[in-house]
């Protein structure tokens, strides 16, 4: 049986989603328009680095690759020209999506991405007709490391310029207004009806997106709910300016007292782990030949094999 934890990551997406009948937000004219290019192709390696490694058709799914450009505001004022990029998966069929997009902060605690997230709730974000989307916000994501897209593909991604992690909060509220207001002739969701925009991050990912809830949602206001995994804090003084499901592990737990305010939520998880055999197996054996090697798609059946395997960790022994 996959671990508990995971099973709550997929709970708390459930809840967020839908179950607080979250309205779309007004996006606000603070949120500088972000000019948006693609899907992008070419390159040395012919494909995405991190994108699916599994063939998403089959299961009623694409997904496209786009750069994110713009000019970017430090909470101390400052601004920068920055390029990014953004992974956008969502159902071919407009009337299979359910209206909701989730946006991975995805993790550079490794210094390469790791989207935590939308791997551990994959299954059900494809099952219940979600758009995901792989954010590259931060600097260490985008180079300079092997497993980062300016070394692993340095004419792919020639464009890309991230100026640094200050201008991370601003170039992420830049990603969700193109996905929900695209202001230019490229829409990187093809035409969906976005009704609410989501943000999702562990770790690391959860300290910038508990940061950013902080300081910069309620002047940007441009992201309907956030589930703040693994990371973060409880104290959102006043209160959150939008409804936070913060889910702990067994690791992170404390007696520290949480916020009392009707949009926070905290779910702790008693046996679980900071990261666990479910998000490393999925890593290592689906999507590492891909990212690596630049192996060819597999089919969907291999990608449910990986999910057999990574869910019974605890019930059967497994060479790794």
């Amino acid at each position: 049986m996959r671990s508990r934890l995971v099973v709550a990551a997929v709970l708390a997406v459930t809840l967020l989603g839908g179950g607080l009948g979250l309205s779309p937000v007004p996006v606000k004219a603070a949120v500088t328009d972000a000019t948006v290019r693609g899907p992008i192709t070419g390159g040395i390696r012919g494909h995405a680095l991190f994108d699916s490694w599994f063939d998403l058709a089959e299961v009623g799914y694409q997904e496209g690759e786009y750069f994110v450009s713009g000019t970017a505001r430090s909470a101390a004022g400052a601004e920068a020209a920055y390029t990014t990029r953004i992974i956008v998966s969502r159902p071919v069929d407009p009337k299979d999506f359910n209206g909701t997009v989730v946006l991975d902060w995805v993790n550079v605690t490794a210094q390469f991405e790791n989207a935590v997230d939308t791997v551990e709730a994959h299954e059900f974000l494809l099952r219940e007709g979600y758009a995901y989307v792989h954010v590259s916000a931060q600097a260490a994501g985008v180079c300079c490391t092997p497993l980062t897209p300016k070394v692993w593909d340095p004419v792919r991604y020639a464009d890309l310029n991230h100026p640094g992690d200050a201008y991370a909060n601003d170039m992420f509220s830049q990603v969700a207004k193109a996905i929900r207001a695209p202001a230019g002739a490229v829409d990187p969701t093809g035409g969906l009806r976005v009704k609410r925009v989501l943000a999702a991050g562990q770790s690391q990912s959860a300290s910038r997106l508990y940061d950013y809830v902080r300081s910069t949602q309620a002047s940007a206001a441009v992201i309907d709910g956030f589930l703040i995994h693994g990371g973060g804090g409880k104290d959102y003084g006043e209160g959150a300016p939008a409804p936070v499901l913060h889910l702990l592990s067994d690791r992170e737990a404390s007696p520290a007292a949480p916020t009392t305010d009707r949009n926070y939520r905290l779910w702790e998880i008693a046996g679980s782990a900071h990261s666990d055999f479910w998000i490393g197996y999925h890593q290592e054996v689906g999507q590492g030949p891909r990212t690596v090697a630049s192996a060819p798609k597999q089919p969907a059946s291999a990608e449910e094999e990986v999910d057999a395997v990574a869910g019974n960790y605890g019930e059967q022994i497994h060479p790794m």
